[in-house]
């Protein structure tokens, strides 16, 4: 991979690379430090890359292993609650407001369940490419996503009263 290709991986990737990251660690900086050493670590295994442009697979894997590691080394409060919540007029408030929460949730999870969950019910990714990306068998990617909601469900419903019709109405 020659250095051009490099820097259209980086535009290309750039955007979608800190905002999962940041799904995942709940800081923007740290995110955008993840998202550095995500290409940095690209650019150091270029030469080990048989094709001459990486798959986004690879790119994500070294991404959510970088958040992943961050998140195990840095054992955050878990009980720490969200940022507000900007208050503004716009029609899907709820949705956004939920959507905080439900990352709130997830942050709870185990690192493996998180990424899984992000990956998958936030960022549409397959079960093949998140099998690709976290390089753990397609049972494993199914079952640890079971856990992921299952666990989410029993915090949305201990720690802020949420039902299963009131997520189905939102």
């Amino acid at each position: 991979m020659n250095e051009e290709k490099f820097i259209e991986l980086i535009e290309r990737y750039q955007s979608p690379l800190h905002s999962l990251i940041y799904k995942m660690v709940h800081s923007w900086e740290t995110a955008r430090d993840l998202a550095q050493d995500t290409f940095v670590k690209l650019w150091h295994f270029r030469y080990r890359i048989i094709t001459d442009t990486p798959s986004f697979t690879l790119i994500y894997k070294i991404a959510v292993n970088l958040s992943i590691d961050h998140l195990r080394k840095k054992k955050p409060d878990r009980l720490e609650f969200i940022e507000e919540v900007p208050q503004n007029s716009s029609d899907n408030h709820d949705f956004k407001e939920l959507r905080e929460i439900i990352l709130f949730c997830a942050r709870q999870l185990k690192s493996k369940q998180q990424a899984i969950f992000l990956l998958r019910d936030l960022e549409g990714f397959s079960f093949q490419e998140i099998s690709t990306i976290l390089d753990m068998p397609l049972s494993n990617v199914t079952s640890n996503l079971h856990l992921a909601r299952k666990n989410i469900k029993k915090i949305l419903e201990r720690k802020f009263q949420y039902s299963e019709e009131i997520l189905y109405e939102l």
